[in-house]
């Protein structure tokens, strides 16, 4: 996964877009961050939330950095 491994950020989801890949989560002080999703992310990430309960969910996502954009690999 790269040479400084993968990074984590605990928080809840604020709204996940599966078909558009894309995730913001915000962390217990607030702040928002966005992370593109892979596409195994988007297809396989969180499958243990239940369909309708996404938003507010507390979760650790696992990513990368690439071109200063968080990519999320899981979650």
């Amino acid at each position: 996964m790269g040479k400084d491994g993968l990074k984590t950020t605990d928080g809840t989801i604020k709204d996940i877009d599966r078909g558009g890949k894309k995730l913001i989560v915000k962390s217990s002080d607030g702040v928002e961050s966005t992370f593109r999703l892979t596409d195994r992310a988007a297809k396989d990430g969180g499958k243990d939330i239940a369909e309708g309960s996404e938003k507010g969910a507390k979760i650790t996502v696992y990513y990368t950095e690439d071109a200063g954009k968080k990519v999320a690999h899981f979650f």
